[in-house]
């Protein structure tokens, strides 16, 4: 029933709050939390200095696939997209740092 149903929900859900606790912690412990603009859900917002987006990209992506270790050292991957505002938001290729158009995320904020 919805008792059931709620009880399986919770323990996700639970994981998924500890995880993004921990990710805020260790964004302040590498001094990137002055960037968090927003954390909704699953997603990080941050608005970062022009001539530096690529750089601190990088920084914020290592931090966010640290392993957690209450997890079994689970590696949670991520994705990035750039752009003066919402509604110019371009994926971000983190092997390359370039986004659909060849362009760097450093010319794109």
């Amino acid at each position: 029933g919805d008792e059931a149903k709620a009880a399986l929900a919770s323990l996700p859900q639970g994981t998924l709050a500890g995880v993004t606790c921990e990710a805020m912690l260790a964004l302040k412990e590498a001094g990137l939390a002055g960037y968090l603009r927003a954390q909704i859900h699953d997603e990080f917002w941050f608005e970062l200095p022009e001539g530096q987006v690529s750089g601190l990209m990088q920084s914020i992506k290592k931090v966010l696939e640290a392993p957690l270790p209450a997890l079994g050292n689970l590696v949670i991957r991520t994705s990035a997209k750039v752009g003066k505002s919402l509604g110019e938001m371009v994926e971000v290729n983190f092997n390359t740092m370039e986004v659909a158009s060849g362009q760097t995320p450093n010319n794109m904020a």
